[in-house]
């Protein structure tokens, strides 16, 4: 771990968090060890457990990535601690079983693991049973780069790399082989269209 590069951006990172909690009356506070806690701002309290959000663990990464650069912010078991540890990225290919089509995404962990964990490559995509998709391949990322991603357009790749949380690129075998770049929201309105043809 680039210990300097934690030390550098720390208080910046700290200071970003605390303005976006402000007035929830707990603070997040940076220690000697490069760990992060959330805590009350006032001694009144003996519960330390400060649980965050979704929302807010989503918010932490997000600030954490851009402050350190290639680590990721791995919480403890009750989610009021983080420390960073180095991303490792892979790009997954999965075929969705119920809308037929390829998908592909950039997964970025925490795990030391030649191969993603299930759990994780099932949020990312937004399944919720292993059953609606089947893992066709993933490849580790090495410096920003997998051969997997050489036969899509380089600007579907970029956001792939960028923000592989709302977009995923997808290509339907059965139709054309050509890759289209679908962001969460498209999805959105697809199932809503499902969704309305289904109570017409």
């Amino acid at each position: 771990m680039s210990i300097q590069l934690i030390v550098l951006n720390a208080e910046k990172f700290v200071k970003e968090i605390n303005d976006y909690i402000d007035g929830s009356g707990v603070r997040l506070i940076y220690h000697s060890d490069h760990t992060f806690e959330f805590k009350h701002q006032t001694s009144l309290f003996t519960n330390d457990a400060m649980i965050p959000s979704k929302m807010l663990q989503k918010k932490v990464t997000e600030l954490f990535k851009q402050f350190f650069t290639g680590y990721l912010p791995h919480f403890n078991n009750v989610g009021n601690t983080f420390w960073p540890e180095l991303e490792s990225r892979f790009v997954v290919n999965v075929y969705d079983n119920k809308r037929h089509v390829h998908r592909f995404k950039v997964l970025s962990t925490t795990s030391t693991l030649d191969a993603p964990l299930s759990k994780e490559v099932l949020a990312l995509f937004g399944y919720k049973h292993s059953s609606e998709c089947k893992v066709i391949r993933f490849e580790r990322c090495t410096s920003g780069y997998a051969a997997m991603l050489n036969t899509i357009e380089p600007s579907m790749v970029n956001a792939l790399m960028k923000d592989s949380e709302n977009f995923t690129v997808e290509y339907n075998p059965q139709i054309d082989y050509s890759f289209k770049l679908v962001s969460v929201r498209d999805l959105d309105a697809e199932l809503d269209e499902e969704l309305n043809a289904t109570f017409s």
